[in-house]
């Protein structure tokens, strides 16, 4: 991946994050896989849970994987880089705490939700990713975890 788009990409995730910086080299290696490949990788078990799956920092790994049919120069598709360096530098500040319960989950994923869709309208796009995430209900069965 282009360092200049990287860093820019990077620039953004903290500045609409609030998080705390980290350097363009500490960001984890970005891998990008053809759709069937992350499936492997990251739901071999449960190959549904991967559909539809963009991007995902693989924690235990660090990693970032991402689909490689995403065009990295189009924001609609760099967004999902953009939410993944956010959980880069959630997981920098909180470790795993961050997946440690249904409670944490939603508001990891939330931050990273608002990050990306704040991204898509400041490049003026329409689009906008997973909005029923501030409906999530922790005591229902459908819950995050």
């Amino acid at each position: 991946m282009e360092q200049e788009l990287l860093g820019a990409l990077l620039s953004v995730a903290i500045s609409l994050s609030g998080l705390p910086p980290l350097e363009v080299s500490e960001v984890p290696p970005i891998l990008r896989l053809s759709h069937a490949e992350m499936t492997r990788q990251i739901c071999p078990a449960d190959p549904l849970s991967c559909k539809g799956m963009a991007a995902i920092f693989d924690l235990e790994q660090q990693r970032i994987l991402v689909v490689d049919t995403l065009d990295m120069k189009l924001a609609d598709d760099n967004s999902f880089l953009v939410h993944e360096l956010v959980h880069v530098l959630q997981f920098k500040q909180r470790g795993h705490q961050m997946y440690e319960n249904c409670e944490e989950s939603a508001k990891t994923e939330g931050q990273a939700y608002r990050v990306q869709n704040a991204y898509l309208k400041m490049q003026g796009r329409l689009l906008r990713f997973y909005q029923r995430l501030a409906f999530a209900d922790c005591d229902s069965p459908e819950r995050l975890l």
